[in-house]
């Protein structure tokens, strides 16, 4: 440890020095070449300063800078270091290797010493002298990364730090001689800049062309400041118009072919607004603002990529430009990196807060993740900025309405001045869900009456009138609602299956199922219709379709321990009796406490013969839902079908105290009843099963052997005589019907039962005749064979 310690801090010093000792050459370096170092300023024809960039003095009266720096000046003005300004001209221009040669008449500096490319090797210490971004002389450090030799003329590559402001300006080595001329930076490098050898000077000087100047034009317009009028005022065939004659003066100006391009932009041709702005871009790689209307129409193309590679260009040419950040911000947006947007959105508020579309942006982003309140601020302040933006207002009034402020975005939408658009319906359907989140339904009513009196045709907004109309109970206008939603749109699941609520609730179940069926059959198809087909079908006890209908929201939702108890329930009912048991073991699997799970499974078993299973499950599921009717009848049922009908009658007694109407539990505790002998509370509890639900036949069954237990023979035979009409198929009915007969004493009838017995059941016949032959004294009746 103290061995790595004693080498970490020399290598730490070492680090120091040599970091210091750059330092000290930089400053070196600086001190020798400061008075051949010149800032060159680019005047329009109001001797304004329209771009700065640098240039070296070559020899007494001569200057060389990059072509670009001066391509569009009306005069050139040199500012010494020692502050004095001086007048030059263009002497010479090589075009090709981006350098021009300047005449200062008063300039009496001496010329830098050069040095020639051969003699520069890789990895040599190089410092780049220049003035960017106008701050003044400043020196930079690097090394000679590479001698790029792969095109018509040498590069040295360096990794000495560039910046606009400094083309133009000299690459030295640590005795102060010129290497070369810094031009650019590379797009895809990190701190990666180029510079052309100072072996071109020489071809410059004596090869180099006389500049082409334009053609002077009398009277000369303020060409940029006639375009940023017409820009202000949206006139874009103006502009367009503008910006071709300005090329025709100027055919190298890169602010007349960055505002062709966005004139044609916001004309709507955006191909010819791309080739123009490529074009410009390629001709004048320091405009920043080509890069930033070719970012802006590559967003309109939809090719974020490549706008995002514009925008990149553009804030690194003019890094406190807020409308590139902000189209950089844009372009990240399109490509899914919100985070990366939020940080270029900042930076561009930073730089220009009163931008409303980076705002609108921002707010987008915001929309995007779902934080409408954020959302909803920058919206705000974009339509304080934008008064006039109607989309602006519109999007301030959804995220107001998706936050529950309906009456703030009622009024930014009745402030929009082009109202009545598809847009403005949608932004009102918006308000009208807003209103209905806070549980303001009349203003959310009103609110999808507004949308809809816009666009009548717009299922979304007839959907959820139907959903208000429904709460407030007026189901026929509701039910209106939902059909005009399905007549637009017929697949619109989610009012298929609010229309088939209602149908039910109206008694017409038939049109309730056929529309859940729908819904549940559906592509799209919700587990809410499938739930509701089997609901229906359950209760007409159509158990094939209950059974398909709950098997498909198994599959669309297997998560629900209920669906699988219906599925289960409803396969018991059709007799598939493993199929059932898996089913309600799935709903156990799921939770294992699911009480009905092990009601229908009791259910399952009572119906295989297996009660001491079904009184197993029966226990379970009266323990797990102590209020389910249907568990403790079970429970009652198992019991009674082992003979226990003392455990049996309490079960039946706690099944109708949960649901007195229960006409099933009141048959099982008649049941009971016959079983203990208490036929007066058997013909009670059975009548009581008959008055609610007539069609019982078992009912009437157990009441009639209940008379004959009692002794009533009379009313024996009158229910005899009704099941007789109804199942005279069933032996059972007339095996009663005889003994009822008989216990009047009507022996012809007796026989009659006795031989429609015989035809159905014969040894049942022969038993019937051995019994009442062998009743006491006068009570026997002998019946023939």
């Amino acid at each position: 440890m103290r061995a790595i310690g004693r080498f970490a801090s020399l290598a730490w010093l070492l680090l120091a020095a040599a970091t210091s000792a750059h330092a000290d050459q930089a400053q070196d370096v600086l001190a020798r070449v400061r008075a051949q170092v010149v800032t060159v300023a680019a005047l329009n024809s109001r001797a304004q300063v329209d771009s700065e960039g640098s240039g070296v003095v070559v020899h007494a009266g001569r200057v060389v800078t990059n072509c670009h720096v001066v391509a569009e000046a009306h005069s050139l003005r040199l500012t010494l270091a020692d502050g004095r300004q001086l007048v030059a001209t263009r002497l010479r221009e090589d075009p090709v290797r981006d350098l021009c040669l300047l005449e200062v008449r008063e300039l009496t500096v001496a010329g830098v010493a050069r040095r020639a490319l051969a003699d520069v090797g890789q990895g040599e210490a190089v410092f780049a002298v220049g003035n960017p971004l106008g701050l003044g002389l400043a020196v930079s450090a690097g090394v000679v990364s590479a001698i790029d030799r792969r095109g018509a003329e040498p590069r040295i590559i360096t990794s000495a730090a560039v910046s606009p402001g400094s083309s133009g300006g000299g690459l030295f080595d640590g005795a102060g001689r010129l290497l070369g001329i810094t031009s650019s930076v590379l797009e895809l490098g990190q701190n990666v800049s180029v510079a052309i050898p100072a072996d071109a000077i020489a071809r410059l000087e004596r090869d180099g062309r006389p500049p082409v100047m334009p053609a002077p034009v009398t009277p000369e317009p303020d060409w940029l400041a006639v375009a940023e009028e017409l820009r202000l005022r949206a006139d874009w065939t103006g502009l367009l118009a503008h910006a071709e004659r300005w090329q025709q003066v100027y055919p190298t100006s890169a602010d007349a072919l960055a505002s062709a391009g966005l004139a044609e932009g916001n004309l709507g041709r955006l191909a010819a607004a791309r080739e123009r702005l490529v074009r410009g871009a390629a001709a004048a790689p320091w405009h920043a603002l080509t890069s930033g209307y070719l970012a802006r129409t590559y967003l309109a193309l939809g090719d974020y990529a490549a706008a995002e590679a514009e925008a990149r260009r553009a804030t690194r040419l003019q890094p406190s430009g807020g409308y590139y950040w902000g189209l950089l911000g844009d372009a990240l947006r399109g490509l899914a990196r919100p985070d990366e947007a939020a940080s270029a959105y900042a930076t561009a508020l930073r730089f220009s807060p009163g931008q409303a579309s980076v705002w609108e942006g921002w707010g987008d982003l915001a929309a995007a993740a779902g934080k409408g309140d954020e959302a909803a601020e920058r919206y705000r302040v974009a339509v304080r900025l934008a008064p006039n933006a109607d989309g602006l207002r519109r999007k301030l009034a959804q995220a107001l309405a998706l936050r529950g402020e309906g009456a703030a975005a009622g009024r930014e939408l009745a402030a929009v001045k082009d109202s009545g658009k598809a847009d403005d319906a949608k932004a009102w359907n918006n308000v009208g869900t807003g209103e209905e989140k806070a549980g303001r339904y009349r203003e959310a009513e009103q609110a999808y009456r507004k949308a809809l009196a816009i666009d009548p045709r717009l299922p979304e907004a007839w959907h959820n009138l139907g959903l208000v109309l429904r709460r407030s109970g007026r189901d026929d206008e509701a039910a209106k609602a939902f059909e005009r939603a399905i007549e637009l749109n017929p697949r619109a699941t989610g009012a298929t299956i609010m229309l088939a609520e209602l149908r039910q609730r109206a008694g017409r179940t038939a049109e309730a199922a056929e529309l859940a069926a729908r819904a549940c059959e559906a592509a799209d198809a919700q587990v809410a219709a499938c739930r509701l087909l089997g609901s229906i079908a359950s209760e007409r006890r159509e158990w094939e379709r209950a059974e398909n209908a709950y098997a498909r929201a198994t599959q669309l939702d297997g998560k629900l321990a209920d669906d699988w108890v219906a599925l289960g329930q409803a396969r018991v009912q059709r007799g598939k009796a493993a199929e059932a048991a898996e089913a309600l073991q799935r709903a156990l699997a799921i939770n294992p406490s699911q009480g009905t799970a092990y009601q229908a499974l009791s259910a399952l078993h009572g119906r295989r013969g297996d009660y001491t299973k079904a009184l197993e499950y029966g226990e379970r599921a009266t323990q797990l839902e102590p209020t389910d009717y249907q568990a403790w009848s079970n429970k009652g049922y198992s019991l009674l079908k082992l003979q226990r009908p003392g455990e049996a009658v309490p079960a039946f007694e706690t099944a109708l105290r949960l649901k007195p109407d229960f006409a099933n539990a009141w048959i099982n505790l008649g049941e009971a009843k016959i079983a203990q002998r208490q036929m007066g509370e058997a013909i009670a509890a059975l009548r009581k099963a008959l008055e609610l639900s007539p069609g019982a036949s078992d009912a009437r069954l157990y009441l009639t052997s209940a008379y004959i237990g009692a002794g009533q023979f009379a009313l024996a035979r009158e229910q005899a005589t009704l099941l007789a009409e109804k199942l005279p198929q069933v032996p059972q009915v007339w095996y009663l019907m005889a003994v009822a007969n008989a216990g009047l004493g009507d022996r012809e009838a007796a026989i009659a039962a006795h031989a429609r017995l015989k035809s159905l059941n014969p040894a049942a016949a022969s038993e019937l005749r051995a019994r009442l032959a062998a009743l006491p004294g006068s009570k026997a009746m002998p019946l023939p064979e």
